[in-house]
């Protein structure tokens, strides 16, 4: 059994069963780029196994009668639970992905927003139910592959997604498992129909190295200071870890043109980015959105031609 984490710090407003056995909910706030009074359980999502399948995890703004957010009974609110996310995403990756973004709005409205931003990314919400609900299982049940270990979802979505072949393969099975119908796997075979998006692989997977090598030669020169010098640069140390752990994530929202600016910077992306963000207000570098935005600014203001480029051809 895995060791169990406790995440009940991260959570929005606060749940009570009154002395007559009725279940209270209490909205909180949720600071982000957006914000609203929300009840969220980060500890009943990412522990279930502490939980009924009943837990609620998350209840919107709206959610919550008008003008009422403090010990509202359950049955006056309109809340999720884990599997309602899961069966709405259709994976447990996805779920979690969109469980980390909501701050406010209904779920279903979140869904829609991601899903059109999947299909100009690689429809990387089909890659994620692919590696989930078809390439692992078929992986671990293959009695030619035991004792191996399946390849992590980035890879499975750098290589086999990307091949046309083998996504067909796994939208069919989707199909067959009647996880996707018909037309939204054919949707998702279009990217095939360009050149555009090999060439997106190739720069995010560029920048995605280019990004991993570098931090970890960042880690090894920190390593040798002082632990007085590392606690000076601690907010340099922290840039850095957010900007690499966003650039080599496969589910960030940058567009092909802004892995084609970064893949220009090399080995020294996240340092250039660390020269500008000092030259500016201090990036709030815990919030993706706002990552996105810095970033989208940054490649903008330095690479004008591959944004005119791509303005032209549209």
């Amino acid at each position: 059994m895995r060791k169990l984490k406790d995440y009940s710090f991260k959570n929005a407003g606060f749940k009570v069963v009154d002395d007559e056995g009725v279940t209270k909910y209490t909205a909180g706030e949720f600071v982000g780029d957006d914000s609203g009074l929300i009840y969220k359980n980060y500890d009943a999502f990412y522990n279930p196994e502490k939980y009924p399948d009943t837990e609620i995890v998350y209840i919107p703004e709206n959610a919550f009668p008008h003008d009422n957010k403090r010990y509202v009974p359950e049955d006056l609110v309109n809340g999720y639970t884990r599997q309602n996310l899961i069966d709405l995403t259709g994976s447990t990756m996805a779920a979690e992905e969109m469980f980390e973004t909501l701050c406010w709005q209904a779920p279903e409205t979140l869904w829609i927003e991601r899903s059109g931003d999947s299909d100009e990314n690689g429809h990387y919400i089909e890659a994620q139910m692919a590696y989930e609900r078809a390439y692992v299982p078929d992986f671990v049940s293959d009695p030619d592959r035991k004792g191996q270990d399946p390849v992590c979802y980035d890879e499975f979505f750098n290589n086999e997604w990307q091949d046309e072949e083998c996504r067909k393969h796994y939208l069919d099975r989707l199909v067959e498992l009647g996880v996707l119908d018909e037309d939204t796997a054919n949707e998702a075979m279009t990217d095939f129909d360009g050149t555009e998006n090999i060439e997106e692989v190739v720069y995010s997977t560029l920048v995605r190295e280019n990004a991993q090598k570098e931090y970890e030669r960042f880690c090894a020169d920190k390593l040798r200071q002082s632990k007085e010098e590392i606690f000076a640069d601690s907010y340099e140390i922290q840039f850095y870890k957010e900007i690499h752990g966003y650039l080599t994530n496969s589910l960030n929202p940058l567009d092909y043109e802004h892995y084609k600016a970064l893949s220009a910077e090399g080995e020294n992306v996240i340092a250039l980015l660390w020269d500008e963000n000092l030259k500016c207000e201090r990036t709030n570098i815990g919030d993706w959105d706002r990552i996105t935005n810095f970033i989208d600014d940054y490649a903008r203001r330095f690479h004008q031609e591959i944004f005119k480029e791509e303005n032209e051809l549209e």
